[in-house]
């Protein structure tokens, strides 16, 4: 959720071709469900509403036209690739885009792991999105 819409927000300000559709989806997702309250709670801290958020679940849809298929943790990666081997290439830890990354790429999913957890995921999505956001405004 807190990628999607930072991705969102950066697209509109660098304005990146139109031709570049975002969209947000799970491989484990609760259709209609909102985002987790300690997540919109400190996404609200860092000026990002998540409160209209609602969890789509990925499908074959969205995976024959995506480009690119960012996912946050190994975990989800596997699964992605598992239910769609087409997927391959394209499927991609969003971390891998932070410049200053130091560590690994996987961003730990901070669900019902507190504020402090929530904090660093976001942290670590904010630095990678800028990357990406960089990478796809290069080309």
């Amino acid at each position: 959720a807190y990628a999607d819409e930072l991705l969102h927000q950066a697209a509109q300000s660098v304005r990146l071709s139109a031709a570049r559709r975002i969209a947000s989806a799970g491989v484990h997702a609760w259709p209609g469900k909102s985002a987790d309250a300690t997540g919109v709670a400190v996404a609200r801290e860092l000026g990002i509403d998540l409160a209209r958020h609602r969890a789509k679940m990925l499908d074959d849809a969205m995976v024959d036209s995506a480009d690119l298929l960012l996912v946050m943790d190994r975990l989800n990666e596997a699964e992605l690739v598992s239910r769609y081997p087409r997927a391959g290439r394209r499927v991609v830890l969003l971390g891998e885009f932070d410049r200053a990354r130091s560590r690994d790429p996987a961003i730990a999913d901070p669900y019902m792991r507190g504020p402090d957890a929530v904090r660093e995921s976001f942290q670590r999505i904010a630095a990678a999105v800028d990357g990406l956001v960089r990478t796809l405004s290069e080309n």
